[in-house]
């Protein structure tokens, strides 16, 4: 900062050195040389050399100055250093030391120097503050000893402005002292900065900038008396607050130094008055009259000119507040303002919030709708320096149970708040009437709620006006049952004599239950194939175990009544061990839910000739009850609704209710009363003439049923079987047979058909046959393929006998037993020949010789059946061949061999 230099010479001398001619006649003579500032810049070479013959009283010898030009114009340039004059005078060297003073009083012997300075306005406050500031000492003129603590210094005025180069005028009072310093006074001063400004008056619409601000203030930074503002930058906080003698700070941001400016800040002004308020925050319950609002928003009105008219200030809207940001006129004569007042539940000015909220009225049921519950309490936080609505997130620790007067605590983005709001809980809640209910949900045993009197006796009811909770007499609360049936979540609805409203109780009733389990059970109505198992029974009852404090089922299993056949008022007994009920089933063979009805039918068995609706109607034996009331529908309001049936086969006849519900019925029609079954079967010669009617009848498979009764006809019979062995029986040829039923006085008959084979396999699907007994001239030197073709050798597949089908099989085996005898045997699939004999014609036939052979029936046929004939026979008919041939098998003809079996 620029400084002032005032010239204060601080002369070192020697004390030898003695004061000759003194330039005053009343100086003291001394050492040395004192002036003045002012003697000193106007002094010269000449004034100088006519000063010091005048102080050594020598005019005669001339004296020469050896100082240096520079030294000199030290003086003139009032640099405060001490100057010592060299100087020759009658060939004698010596030094003069001149002391330089900022003001003498040479009557007193004394002098003041001090420096120019800066300074702001309040340091001149403080005297001691600008005597330090001017660096101000009193001296002794004559011993140059420092008097500055023994001599008062004041200042010649009181009162300062801010500008550069400002006069300061110190005295030292009784003496001529007066010394006029060069000082920068600054309204305010940082670091190295002086800072100039004017406290100004303004609308606090008119400072939209910071340049706006140093316009208005009149902002003037100064380095060394240099102005440079428009070399800094600053910033300030904008819009500024109103008042009277507002502090504004400014900081200057390259120095990061702060400095306040003074403003009186209105809201609303014209050149006559104005109107200062501020926006406040206020607990409801403060802010009850316009007074109230001027006195927390320090509402003022100012007169700007002494001819202004004095107006007061009033509230326009002081009756319209509520909870929340509000917005309030204020006027003064001609002149209004609007304020913002936020009016909060509570106040945090350390989260700089306020927060407002609403007591809650809820019923039980809306404490799980965390919607409702927030909707209730309608809280809300908003910003106290702006009045902006925050968002957070809400939660509240809520009251355990119904009851009014209540506390919930609030929690706000996770963290619990000291703010508790009223709360009412109801067990039933009319919000559009204002009517609350507390009482009692019902959870009770079906046996204990079947009177009017049982239930209101566990209601225990009370009955509230919101919001005042005033009580409603008991008398005017009226339930609308008279029992409750079991199930959970039944409405018991409330209504209350004078009152437009209607609310409702929860009720949960349970088939049995203990101090903490509910079973709970229903009768239903299904059809058969809905509960074939016990599941799905459980199911059906909607049977199930139920926790009674969070009525959440428990998924047990349960032991549950089985029910086989349809049929009305079943009892199905259900029980965990602990609870047990019972309840009604009604089971049909069709269940329709949505109509409520159950229908029951028989399968019809109808002979095509029969058929017509009504035949068809009374066979199904169609009947459909009202699941509502348990009542048998009349027959006439069930009409079949598909068509007749024309031809024989499997069906459906449909019938319907005349609310919709449907049934369909398995029909079948047939040609006969009754039906016969049976397949085409295959058998051998030897079966064929050893069989009877009855075996081949179980060879067939034969069976005949009674269509309508489903009953097996009471006799069967196989009509030609007799008469099968009377004639030549033909090889792979159909034989066709009749199958006669009887049933009551009813008959029919089908075909079927038998083939004979030499041979089968044993799931009689392959057959065989051959010749026996040619001759050929080699036996031995036949091929497989020639001897098949000597025998004439056929093999038949047979699966699709039924449709009187058989296919040739190709592949049959030859096997060569006993090449002498010409014995060999075939074989295809399974299927047999044993024992073919083949003549051969090169050697002679042996002689059998034998005797007469005698058997009885029973022990003929008793050989048959255990396959001991052959050996019998040769045993009885004492068999032998001539020659050492051993005899290999006999054979008899077959026809004789059935006819005797016969």
């Amino acid at each position: 900062m620029k400084k002032k230099i005032i010239l204060t010479l601080t002369l070192f001398v020697f004390c030898s050195f003695l004061m000759v001619a003194p330039i005053a006649a009343q100086e003291v003579e001394t050492e040395h040389l004192n002036i003045t500032l002012k003697e000193a810049q106007a002094i010269t070479e000449a004034s100088l050399i006519k000063t010091i013959k005048s102080k050594n009283n020598d005019y005669k010898h001339d004296v020469s100055i050896q100082t240096s030009v520079a030294a000199l114009n030290g003086l003139k340039q009032s640099i405060h250093e001490p100057i010592a004059i060299e100087y020759t005078q009658n060939e004698i060297s010596q030094t003069l030391p001149i002391y330089v003073y900022d003001s003498l009083d040479k009557l007193k012997n004394i002098g003041l120097n001090a420096v120019s300075f800066d300074a702001t306005i309040s340091d001149f406050q403080d005297k001691k503050t600008i005597l330090n500031r001017g660096h101000v000492v009193i001296y002794d003129i004559a011993t140059r000893q420092n008097i500055t603590n023994h001599t008062e210094v004041t200042l010649k005025r009181d009162t300062y402005t801010s500008g550069l180069n400002r006069s300061v005028i110190f005295e030292v009072p009784q003496t001529t002292i007066s010394a006029n310093i060069s000082v920068d006074i600054y309204d305010t001063m940082v670091g190295d900065l002086g800072i100039m400004s004017k406290a100004f008056k303004t609308q606090q619409k008119d400072i939209k900038s910071v340049d706006d601000l140093i316009t208005h203030a009149s902002v003037s930074v100064y380095r060394n008396g240099e102005n440079i503002t428009d070399r800094l930058t600053y910033s300030a906080k904008i819009p500024l607050e109103t008042g009277l003698n507002q502090t504004i700070p400014m900081t200057i941001n390259e120095q990061n130094e702060v400095f306040n400016l003074y403003a009186d800040v209105f809201d609303v002004a014209d050149s006559q008055k104005g109107i200062s308020a501020h926006d406040f925050n206020a607990i409801i319950g403060e802010v009850k009259t316009a007074d109230d609002i001027l006195r927390l928003s320090d509402a003022k009105s100012f007169q700007l000119s002494e001819n202004s008219q004095a107006c007061k200030v009033t509230v326009d809207n002081s009756a319209s507040l509520n909870p929340g940001i509000n917005t309030i006129r204020l006027r003064s004569c001609d002149l209004t303002l609007d304020i913002q007042a936020g009016l909060f539940n509570t106040i945090d000015p350390q989260q700089n919030r306020g927060i407002t909220y609403e007591s809650a009225y809820l019923s039980d049921s809306d404490l799980k709708n965390k919607t409702l519950v927030s909707g209730s309490f309608a809280v809300k936080t908003y910003a106290l320096n702006t009045g902006i609505e925050t968002s957070n997130t809400y939660d509240f620790i809520l009251p355990q149970g119904v009851g009014i007067n209540q506390e919930t605590q609030l929690v706000i983005n996770g963290k619990l708040q000291n703010i508790f709001m009223m709360t009412h809980i109801y067990t039933a809640l009319d919000r559009e009437n204002s009517i609350g209910v507390i009482g009692n949900d019902i959870v009770a045993k079906v046996e204990d709620v079947t009177s009017k009197a049982g239930i209101v006796d566990r209601m225990n009811l009370s009955a509230y006006i919101l919001p005042s909770n005033e009580t409603i007499l008991t008398r005017k609360i009226r339930i609308d049952t008279d029992k409750l049936d079991v199930g959970l979540n039944q409405k018991i609805n409330i209504t209350i004599a004078g009152y437009d409203t209607m609310l409702a109780i929860n009720a949960d009733v349970y088939n049995d239950i203990n101090a903490n389990q509910g079973l709970l059970a229903h009768g239903f109505n299904a059809s058969v194939d809905e509960v074939d198992n016990v599941a799905k029974i459980q199911a059906k009852a909607r049977a199930d175990v139920y926790d009674l404090a969070t009525k959440k089922p428990m998924k047990l299993n349960l032991s549950v009544t089985e029910l086989k056949t349809k049929g009305n008022n079943q009892q199905v007994t259900i029980s965990n061990g602990l609870l047990h009920t019972t309840v009604t089933a009604n089971l049909f063979d069709v269940y329709d839910e949505a109509n409520q009805e159950g229908m029951n039918a028989q399968p019809i068995s109808l002979i095509l000739g029969h058929v017509n609706s009504y035949t068809l109607k009374y066979l199904s034996e169609v009947e459909a009850w009202d699941t509502q009331t348990m009542t048998q529908i009349a027959s006439r309001k069930i009409t079949m609704v598909s068509n007749i049936p024309q031809a024989v086969g499997s069906m459906q006849t449909r019938f319907a209710t005349e609310r919709g519900t449907q049934i369909n019925v398995p029909t079948t029609i047939y040609d006969n009363r009754i039906s016969i079954a049976a397949n085409n079967i295959a058998i051998t010669f030897d079966e064929a003439y050893s069989l009877d009617a009855e075996n081949v009848l179980k060879l067939m498979n034969a069976t005949a049923v009674d269509n309508y009764s489903g009953a097996d006809a009471t006799s069967v019979t196989l009509v030609g079987w007799e008469l099968i062995n009377q004639s030549k029986i033909p090889k792979a040829q159909p034989i066709r047979l009749s199958i006669e039923a009887r049933y009551e006085r009813y008959t029919s008959q089908i075909n079927v058909y038998v083939y004979v084979f030499d041979a089968l396999n044993e799931e009689r699907t392959i057959a065989l046959n051959s010749n026996d007994g040619v001759t050929t001239l080699d036996v031995s030197s036949l091929s497989d393929e020639e001897i098949l073709e000597l025998v004439r050798a056929e093999a038949w597949d047979l699966s699709d006998i039924n449709n009187q089908t058989i296919t040739t099989v190709e592949d049959i085996d030859v096997i060569k037993t006993d090449a002498t005898l010409g014995m060999i045997r075939l074989q295809a699939r399974g299927a047999i020949r044993n024992n073919v004999i083949v003549y051969d014609t090169n050697h002679s036939n042996p002689e059998l010789k034998s005797s007469d052979v005698y058997f009885t029936l029973d022990e003929f046929r008793s050989a048959v059946e255990d396959g001991s004939l052959n050996s019998k026979f040769v045993s009885k008919a004492t068999l032998r061949l001539v020659g050492e041939q051993m005899i290999h098998d006999i054979i008899i003809d077959p026809w004789v061999r059935g006819y005797v079996e016969k």
